[in-house]
């Protein structure tokens, strides 16, 4: 099996558990970084909007599985990007998604949620439109 098609397989499987788990009401946590808090409070974004965003996200949308630099942290985060439109809004954002799903607690830690700060590349898509 290719890198390719091995890493498709590993996101596909994340998101479909991970869907799985929302579907499931799973404790979803935010965490309460100020770029995380910021972006919510100025936006107005809810538990509920970010549980819909997660829910949309797929294959096209994956950055990369990195390491969590925590001390004593053995934690895989998953990256995204997804472009939204929030409420009225006319313009939509980009967004950087960064998620630690816990499967064995049915909790799952939104380490960063707000707007890209730096170009993103995704795996499986040449560029983000």
């Amino acid at each position: 099996m290719n890198f390719s098609c091995e890493l498709t397989n590993i996101v596909t499987s994340y998101l479909k558990n991970l869907k799985e788990m929302i579907s499931k009401n799973a404790k979803i946590i935010l965490s309460l970084r100020s770029k995380n808090m910021i972006f919510c409070e100025n936006y107005n974004i809810k538990l509920q909007d970010i549980k819909n965003i997660l829910l949309d996200l797929n294959i096209n949308d994956f950055c990369n599985i990195l390491k969590n630099k925590s001390i004593n942290c053995n934690e895989i985060l998953y990256l995204f990007t997804k472009v939204v439109k929030i409420g009225n809004m006319r313009k939509k954002i980009q967004l950087y998604i960064k998620i630690n799903k816990l499967s064995d607690k049915n909790v799952i830690i939104v380490v960063s949620f707000h707007k890209v700060e730096h170009k993103l590349k995704t795996k499986f898509r040449k560029e983000y439109t």
